[in-house]
């Protein structure tokens, strides 16, 4: 629980700067490689992969647990089946996880789905 409500505001902004930091990098990346000057061209395509490292790094634990969580919780639920109080105490557990803020769970999908984000919206800035 702890843990929960300290990333509740932790997380959430760190994965929203990382996926705008990796969008704008890959969009300097790609369009103005010959308006930018040498040593600062290469540092984009280093800072979009650092942000993407990033978010690598801070997706799939959270979505790790939450998955143990819900198969430590199934298989609770057949060790329980045999005394009815103690299935009744398993089934009204929800599985651990780390929301993101007040808007979603992070699961694996979410992940995905932020990684698509990133890619969808560094083409729509290219062909702005």
């Amino acid at each position: 629980m702890t843990a929960n409500e300290v990333f509740y505001y932790e997380v959430p902004s760190l994965i929203v700067l990382g996926s705008t930091v990796s969008i704008f990098a890959n969009y300097a990346t790609i369009t103005m490689h010959s308006s930018i000057p040498m040593p600062y061209d290469l540092m984009m395509p280093v800072v979009s992969a650092v942000s993407v490292v990033g978010l690598s790094v801070l997706f799939p634990p959270a979505s790790e647990m939450h998955e143990d969580s819900k198969c430590f919780l199934a298989q609770a639920k057949t060790l329980a089946a045999r005394k009815k109080h103690m299935l009744r105490v398993v089934k009204a557990q929800r599985s651990f996880r780390f929301n993101f803020g007040c808007l979603f769970t992070i699961k694996m999908s979410t992940y995905i789905t932020f990684l698509k984000f990133i890619v969808e919206w560094t083409i729509n800035a290219i062909l702005v």
